[in-house]
């Protein structure tokens, strides 16, 4: 609910926050790119092509990319494998949970 009401209020940085969030939560890698994939959607349908590159490059780093971001990274005109990897990624992103998801 709380991402519906951030996403029908336009609000990208609460709405990129919350998916972060979610994806410190999963164990499964699989689950883990989902919710940083629908992140990186929500910042694309933003037109923040700046945020959606940075995302792109975290998730390059974290080696978390399937085959829907290098969709998403074709929207964009680039390939993932020539995307440079981040320097630093967000701490939510890094950090797994402490047992596995249900």
């Amino acid at each position: 609910t709380l991402l519906m009401e951030t996403e029908r209020r336009g609000d990208l940085a609460k709405q990129v926050f919350l998916w972060k969030q979610l994806t410190a939560d999963f164990y499964s890698r699989a689950l883990r790119s989902a919710c940083l994939n629908c992140a990186l959607m929500a910042v694309m349908k933003a037109g923040d092509v700046d945020g959606a590159m940075e995302l792109l490059r975290q998730l390059v780093r974290t080696r978390l990319c399937n085959g829907v971001t290098q969709q998403l990274a074709r929207r964009l005109g680039l390939q993932v494998e020539d995307i440079e990897a981040a320097e630093i990624v967000d701490i939510a992103i890094r950090r797994r949970p402490q047992c596995q998801s249900r």
